[in-house]
């Protein structure tokens, strides 16, 4: 499980976080959805210890994540699957290159034995991509492709948990469609618990078991997609509708 209480965080001399209250039950796939600069994906930092509250507390497994070591954390990062914005990879590193360096040793070193060619073409076909481009560099992939080399990476040793930043940004619908359709298939497939950061309402009602509004620093509301659907709340209101008249309310 991970829970956020009371998450504080100022950047620049400005509240980014100002109060967050947030817990992800195991097995559940979680979407926050917030207005760009909102601090989604400083939300997510903190959950992987990137970042450490000014106040407040994460917790990860029963484990407050701002009191771990560096090995601490090199354990807990190794639980987490990160799926970042832009996905993300190293442009003079192969696809299968790329997808090694996901696999991440207790020590929060590169695990010994990395990938073996296999089992690179196992993570590419959880991703459904033919294992024959295990062999191709980052440029020559489109973008949705890059997407799901970068979640292939995530998941190329087992996890507990998957964390996405922006999973479908700079897509076409149908691009965007196709990784929605994937998260919710690694969620099943994997028995993962997932937190997924985006402003596109598309994939907050395509992947969320639930869904958490990010706004001016706190959680605004939260519910299912259904509930969702049916808010009167005029922030939410405002993205459900794209409305930029509501979300000044």
């Amino acid at each position: 499980m991970i829970e956020i209480r009371n998450l504080r965080k100022w950047l620049g001399g400005s509240a980014v976080l100002a109060g967050v209250d947030l817990t992800v039950r195991e097995g559940e796939t979680a979407v926050v959805i917030g207005g760009s600069g909102a601090g989604k994906s400083v939300l997510l930092k903190h959950i992987v210890g990137l970042l450490k509250p000014d106040e407040g507390e994460v917790w990860v497994d029963g484990e407050r994540v701002a009191d771990l070591d560096r090995q601490g954390l090199a354990r807990l990062r190794g639980k987490i699957g990160y799926v970042f914005q832009g996905s993300a990879l190293f442009d003079s590193m192969t696809v299968a290159e790329n997808i090694a360096m996901g696999c991440i040793g207790p020590d929060g070193r590169p695990a010994v034995g990395r990938p073996a060619p296999e089992e690179i073409a196992r993570c590419l076909r959880i991703v459904n991509l033919d294992p024959s481009v295990m062999h191709l560099m980052p440029a020559e992939l489109s973008g949705g492709m890059r997407k799901r080399v970068g979640i292939a990476r995530a998941v190329a040793c087992p996890r507990r948990y998957l964390l996405y930043d922006e999973p479908t940004t700079g897509l076409d619908p149908m691009t965007a469609d196709v990784i929605n359709r994937l998260i919710v298939d690694l969620d099943d497939r994997l028995g993962v618990t997932s937190v997924v950061v985006t402003h596109d309402m598309k994939t907050a009602f395509a992947v969320g078991d639930w869904i958490a509004l990010l706004h001016e620093g706190t959680i605004r509301w939260s519910g299912s997609a259904e509930e969702m659907s049916h808010a009167e709340d005029p922030i939410v209101r405002g993205f459900l509708e794209g409305r930029a008249d509501l979300l000044a309310v």
